[in-house]
């Protein structure tokens, strides 16, 4: 059985076959390193952007916060659905 495969790898159509599977198996692999690679900087991309959000969100937070504290150290009723401070 060996030396049959050994025989036909010799041949012109056996060193095709090879070569083809070669090929193949390297186009694969780069296919396979191309999508873990793309989807690396998808997952960086988001991460930035959730980041960004998180620290807008953080500052919206900071400045409802300080405009609560003014609001009460002036004596006022803060009004949660507009944002302002009542008198």
């Amino acid at each position: 059985m060996l030396s049959t495969l050994a025989a036909y790898a010799l041949t012109p159509a056996g060193k095709a076959v090879g070569v083809l599977c070669i090929a193949g198996g390297l186009f694969g692999v780069g296919y396979a390193w191309g999508r873990l690679d793309g989807r690396a900087i998808a997952q960086a991309s988001i991460v930035e952007r959730i980041g960004k959000e998180n620290a807008h969100a953080g500052s919206k937070a900071e400045d409802w916060r300080g405009a609560l504290r003014d609001c009460d150290a002036r004596g006022g009723v803060f009004d949660f659905a507009t944002g302002t401070c009542d008198r």
